[in-house]
């Protein structure tokens, strides 16, 4: 491998090299430019490791550059002008090119279809697809979860996203549980307790569930410690809940992820919007655990009587 890869541009040529491979090419030097990952263009079209492909540039753009496992890992990008897209030197069809996107690593979209690589996805709804992924080979829409492009079915039953790594069927619920490779999409995850009640089931933000009977807290790390996911709320007090990211209190008391605290004030518990790790209450301002020594003479009330200027790192009371 006696080339390091690039392309070399002198006054009237060019040279793409890597590896074992050298290629002398001859642009329109005036509009030649590199635009990396191997491709380059001129007012004639794109290069790609040497290559010419003659196209109308306008809205050229890289919408990805994967390390495909059937190519060995090698990387190559996926581009697109407001025509064609193409993968490497390969032009794909892609219903609208101009729309074209990146989901994940593996999965593409435009306005129409969801794409794994380059092969569409049969009956995947774009419109509904989950920002929320625990791996790049799984993506969901409103209604099923795909893997590897087909649809990942568990025990006979299409399986719906709900939040980062909890998904359901309509009589299990799972949890992602990490790890890389393995040979079957249920491999990935764990199954959970028959505690939910799945047909109410549904994601509050990035750490809490709801269904109608119980308060869940997922702890979003793998492999899961610990299969209980219940907060010890009451079922009569689900309708009076507020959320602070890894907070949460039902007005009468107050609770990080699963675990009650002590030491605040649960109907008047608040967070700096932004910054969770800061808290307030009627009785002071935390940071954690460690009260901020103002002089408190009103209820704090973030955005009323204090504020907190990120960029200072200076909280401001009365």
């Amino acid at each position: 491998r006696p080339y390091v890869e690039g392309y070399i541009i002198n006054q009237d040529y060019v040279i793409y090299q890597e590896e074992n491979t050298r290629k002398i090419i001859k642009p329109d030097m005036a509009s030649f430019a590199i635009l990396g990952s191997g491709l380059a263009k001129d007012k004639n079209g794109i290069y790609y490791q040497g290559d010419f492909i003659k196209i109308d540039t306008t809205g050229f753009r890289v919408v990805d550059v994967i390390r495909d496992k059937q190519s060995d890992y090698r990387e190559e990008p996926i581009w697109r002008t407001y025509k064609k897209a193409f993968r490497g030197t390969k032009q794909i069809n892609i219903s609208d090119p101009a729309t074209f996107e990146s989901v994940t690593t593996c999965y593409f979209k435009d306005k129409n279809y969801l794409y794994y690589y380059d092969q569409k996805v049969e009956g995947a709804d774009v419109a509904t697809l989950q920002k929320e992924r625990a791996n790049e080979e799984f993506v969901s829409d409103k209604l099923n979860t795909y893997y590897q492009g087909k649809p990942f079915i568990y025990k006979g039953e299409r399986v719906q996203q709900v939040s980062n790594l909890i998904y359901k069927t309509t009589t299990h619920v799972l949890r992602y549980n990490g790890g890389y490779d393995k040979e079957r999409a249920e491999d990935y995850f764990v199954e959970l307790p028959d505690y939910f009640d799945i047909p109410t089931l549904r994601r509050l933000n990035d750490r809490y569930l709801i269904d109608k009977n119980h308060l869940y807290y997922d702890e979003s790390s793998y492999p899961l410690r610990d299969k209980d996911l219940r907060v010890p709320i009451p079922k009569e007090n689900l309708n009076k809940i507020k959320l602070f990211k890894v907070f949460v209190t039902d007005r009468d008391k107050l609770y990080r992820g699963k675990e009650p605290l002590s030491g605040y004030d649960a109907a008047t518990f608040g967070v700096v919007p932004g910054h969770y790790y800061y808290q307030y209450d009627k009785n002071g301002i935390y940071n954690w655990r460690k009260k901020l020594p103002f002089h408190y003479t009103n209820r704090p009330e973030y955005g009323k009587n204090f504020f907190y200027m990120d960029n200072q790192r200076l909280f401001i009371y009365e």
